[in-house]
């Protein structure tokens, strides 16, 4: 586990940090990184390096998504012995839990410490 963590951190934190400056170096402050990659790359480019980026960040998504439930399945039924949900209801429920703010932010509270002033 140490070896990978080795290997692993410097392409994690060197492909971070130029991702990092190409969005700072924009000549518009405060864009996002399809502007950013459009300023620096031109428009065809730009379109380009855009759907590579986004269609990497679809499938890591995906990925996750799937462990999520998996993770969040496994714990009902084994820890807490609630029978098992239908996948597509949990992924469901799991979506709109991570995504919605009315919902996130209360139980966000509930269980943080609270700050002190």
């Amino acid at each position: 586990m140490i070896f990978i963590t080795l290997l692993i951190f410097p392409m994690t934190y060197l492909s971070h940090r130029a991702l990092c400056r190409v969005v700072l170096a924009a000549e518009t402050p405060g864009s996002d990184i399809t502007e950013a990659v459009e300023d620096h790359f031109g428009k065809g480019a730009g379109f380009v390096i855009t759907l590579i980026y986004f269609l990497a960040i679809y499938t890591v998504c995906l990925v996750y998504a799937i462990g999520i439930t998996n993770e969040v399945n496994a714990f009902l039924v084994n820890l807490l012995h609630i029978p098992e949900l239908p996948r597509w209801l949990l992924s469901i429920i799991l979506i709109v839990g991570m995504t919605g703010r009315q919902i996130r932010e209360p139980l966000n509270d509930a269980v943080m410490l609270p700050s002190t002033p």
